[in-house]
């Protein structure tokens, strides 16, 4: 049977505008699957308020900020006035040792400023991620317990190797930590993040502050009336780079 060229051309035009349709298809159903929104839930305590300005020492800052939300700040008092006396309590010199390295010692400077103001009653705990005693550590579910009972935590990412799996060394903060408040936590697809004040009016870009620490927007998260969309307030890795994680409860 003899076809005519016209129909043998129209044929082929039929078949390759099938062709085309079912990529077309092919790359809707890739793009549609490819951009799927992630799912985000969070949580932080019900009064997470502001940051303090980063001052020169984190840790006491980090206390400062939870002496303030527990209400024990004076009304002559600045933040400045509650960091400086919180650095105080804080440090502690090894001055036997060599090299006379300086501890910052969260737990106990808390538990001195509770008391000095008439709270001697205060539970305060320290436990860190990793550890070889299990009565020492304290994980995801310790922490998100805490912000659901409205009770911000001090956590302080230490990246010194001496630090790992050793509470006794890494609250002492002698090298390469750095603290923050733990106010909240993010639940991002299927990875964890920690909402928290830091105090940074400008992100950092090295040391041991930057390592851990994540833009909202690097992730497409809105940040319109969110606590981690004001200044000082950010995510940090849960499963970060970090050789511990040091976790200090207020009850």
């Amino acid at each position: 049977m003899c076809r005519s060229a016209d129909w043998i051309d129209a044929r082929r035009f039929a078949r390759t505008a099938m062709g085309v349709a079912v990529c077309a298809l092919v790359l809707i159903v890739v793009c549609v699957v490819g951009t799927r929104a992630v799912n985000v839930s969070w949580k932080a305590v019900a009064s997470y308020g502001t940051a303090i300005s980063l001052l020169p020492n984190s840790h006491a800052t980090a206390g400062a900020w939870v002496v303030r939300y527990h209400g024990l700040k004076k009304p002559s008092e600045t933040n400045q006035m509650l960091v400086a006396t919180m650095r105080i309590y804080m440090e502690h010199c090894e001055c036997d040792k060599p090299g006379k390295p300086t501890n910052w010692l969260v737990a106990e400077g808390l538990r001195k400023y509770f008391s000095a103001r008439g709270h001697r009653g205060t539970s305060i705990t320290e436990r860190c991620r990793y550890s070889s005693n299990s009565s020492e550590k304290a994980g995801l579910s310790e922490y998100k317990a805490a912000i659901d009972a409205n009770r911000p935590v001090v956590l302080t990412f230490c990246y010194d190797a001496a630090a790992a799996n050793n509470l006794a060394t890494a609250k002492k903060r002698i090298s390469n930590c750095f603290s923050v408040v733990g106010i909240g936590y993010m639940k991002y697809g299927d990875t964890y993040f920690l909402i928290c004040h830091d105090g940074f009016s400008i992100p950092p870009t090295t040391g041991s502050a930057s390592l851990d620490r994540v833009s909202p927007q690097s992730l497409g998260i809105n940040t319109e009336g969110k606590p981690w969309g004001q200044r000082g307030t950010t995510l940090y890795k849960w499963d970060g780079a970090y050789k511990n994680l040091v976790m200090v409860f207020v009850d």
